[in-house]
């Protein structure tokens, strides 16, 4: 190659490698930039960026060969650059559904921070030890306020060995919820604050279930969750299903339906032959799917 096309060549793998550098920034990967890209045009920026930037890059190669090279060496380059292009391509294809997925955005359902948002103490004949529920600006795990449950719970007890809340949302729905609701395997969190004291027996502590019920009042209750941490905000989720969930103390009725939910709540009881007691209060906020 003679001095007079090599500045050319140059140029053009340097705008092949630009070129191959913006579809990178295109496809938002790991390049943070000051203008976010939304999905689909992140797919159409990269599916037509790749493929110049690694034809001008192949060409700008192929230009520094001599006259005099095999045609087989010329044939293989040219080859090489179109498999790039076809494999990235067929990357873009098959993950596009991925790239363009918008993901539901979790939001919180209930703040409390207007009030008790409909949430009532239950009263059930064996799970009344949730005496009272108010609004309250003690703790708050986000905004200003949150929800307080008075807890009477004592192990043994018919009536007060457990403890629920729980928000009929036919009645007090969250905004911009139509009811019933659809939470087939959608995580529903709550975060709780337990107090000192509110954990029990050590080695069988007091723990919560979050639960719910469908339109017609079956219900499906998580798993157990011991109380590990004491004054500190912790998060519970539970994602309701089809099938009874897996874990220690879980529970669905047989006709429970995931998709017609009307109703949350939560669920505290004292650790089985505890012989726990636990006169006080716990802390609920940010209820959210």
């Amino acid at each position: 190659m003679d001095m007079k096309s090599l500045t050319p060549t140059v140029i053009l793998i340097l705008i092949g490698c630009v070129f191959l550098f913006l579809s990178l920034i295109g496809g938002d990967q790991g390049i943070t930039v000051p203008v976010s890209i939304p999905p689909i045009q992140s797919i159409i920026a990269r599916a037509m960026l790749f493929p110049i930037g690694i034809l001008l890059l192949f060409w700008g190669i192929f230009l520094t060969m001599t006259a005099k090279t095999k045609k087989i060496i010329k044939t293989g380059t040219f080859s090489l650059a179109m498999a790039f292009i076809i494999i990235f391509e067929s990357y873009l294809v098959i993950s596009s559904r991925i790239l363009c997925a918008s993901p539901k955005k979790i939001e919180i359902r209930y703040s409390f921070e207007t009030g008790e948002d409909g949430w009532i103490p239950q009263d059930y004949e064996d799970s009344q030890a949730c005496t009272l529920v108010v609004r309250t600006s003690d703790k708050a795990f986000e905004g200003k306020y949150s929800l307080k449950l008075m807890m009477d719970l004592i192990e043994g007890h018919d009536n007060k060995s457990k403890g629920e809340a729980w928000v009929n949302m036919e009645d007090d729905p969250p905004e911009g919820i139509q009811i019933p609701i659809n939470l087939k395997d959608i995580p529903i969190t709550m975060s709780i604050f337990a107090p000192s004291g509110s954990k029990g027996s050590r080695k069988k502590p007091n723990g919560f279930q979050i639960f719910v019920k469908d339109e017609n009042w079956n219900s499906q209750y998580s798993k157990w969750h011991n109380i590990t941490q004491q004054n500190k905000w912790e998060d519970f989720s539970f994602a309701p299903s089809s099938t009874k969930p897996k874990g220690m103390g879980s529970y669905m009725d047989d006709d429970f339906d995931p998709t017609k939910i009307i109703a949350i709540g939560l669920k505290m009881g004292t650790g089985k032959k505890s012989k726990s007691k636990y006169n006080g209060s716990i802390y609920l906020d940010a209820v959210k799917w």
